[in-house]
């Protein structure tokens, strides 16, 4: 079950922000990060041009429908599902320039005011549903990509102290002061 979580596709650009404001990140599993970033980039393309193939109507319409909702009442993606056009092996590419098309998709599909391609086994989605969907979409993939804060004797500085390039605390500091019910709990006992 995928950790990461995202309610909107605010939340997940959000996410992509940091990805790309990040030092390095790194991909874990089957997937390099441009194989991912291209994945989710095919998927916002297809969801305004079509898809490559569909599932029968039948399928789509009912067991595929039951299932998207299933996914939107629970708010994530089962890892796994079928998918005969993914990568089968890992391939390294430019994960920069795949960020940058997923990017563009995104702001491709925001854009679109015309109806929406057919799912290939969620069958008719509303903008808001595949909104929804890419969100999660994008949780269940970005969740392998593992960003790196700082670099080198920084990072090592930082685990040490406590405290980032810029010198601020990670951690919060006390004030000294406390709070006005204590105070008032603390003299109310020494009366």
């Amino acid at each position: 079950m995928s950790e990461l979580r995202f309610r909107t596709l605010s939340q997940a650009e959000e996410h992509l922000e940091r990805i790309e404001k990040a030092p390095a990140y790194k991909a874990t599993g089957l997937w390099s990060e441009a194989q991912i970033f291209d994945h989710l980039a095919n998927s916002f393309e297809n969801s305004v041009s079509g898809y490559p193939g569909l599932l029968p109507a039948v399928l789509r319409k009912t067991i595929g429908r039951m299932i998207f909702r299933s996914q939107q009442k629970n708010g994530f993606m089962k890892p796994g599902s079928p998918n005969p056009n993914a990568p089968k092996v890992r391939a390294e590419g430019d994960a920069k320039q795949a960020l940058k098309r997923l990017r563009k998709a995104i702001v491709q599909f925001k854009a679109h005011d015309g109806e929406m391609a057919i799912h290939p086994a969620f069958d008719r989605l509303s903008k808001d549903e595949f909104s929804h969907l890419h969100a999660m979409h994008m949780a269940n993939h970005l969740e392998h990509i593992h960003l790196e804060e700082t670099k080198g004797r920084d990072a090592r500085t930082a685990r040490l102290t406590g405290k980032t390039q810029s010198g601020k605390s990670g951690s919060r500091k006390s004030t000294g002061k406390r709070s006005a019910s204590k105070k008032t709990g603390r003299s109310a006992k020494r009366k």
